[in-house]
């Protein structure tokens, strides 16, 4: 096994995803509630700017809210996706 993916198996024993889904006319609405506009939102991976036509999924860790595009969220897996949030959080 790769070390990266020992570092996510070790990082998921501590901390579990939890997932949920909102339809995607109440998106904005949601991201108001934790005071964040959609315009101010760029893809994690890419960096595209996100609108309501490219948001692919929003990831909120401890208040921290990442979003990640349509683009990027069809070529990646949730384990990827946490090692590089992980990765940054370094």
């Amino acid at each position: 096994m790769s070390k990266i993916m020992t570092n996510v198996e070790r990082e998921l024993r501590r901390t579990k995803p939890l997932i949920s889904f909102i339809r995607s006319n109440e998106i904005v609405s949601f991201l108001k509630k934790q005071g964040i506009e959609l315009d101010q939102l760029r893809c994690f991976k890419c960096g595209v700017k996100i609108n309501r036509e490219n948001i692919g999924a929003i990831i909120n860790d401890r208040g921290k809210v990442i979003a990640i595009c349509k683009a990027c969220l069809r070529n990646t897996t949730i384990f990827a996706l946490y090692r590089e949030f992980m990765e940054e959080e370094k």
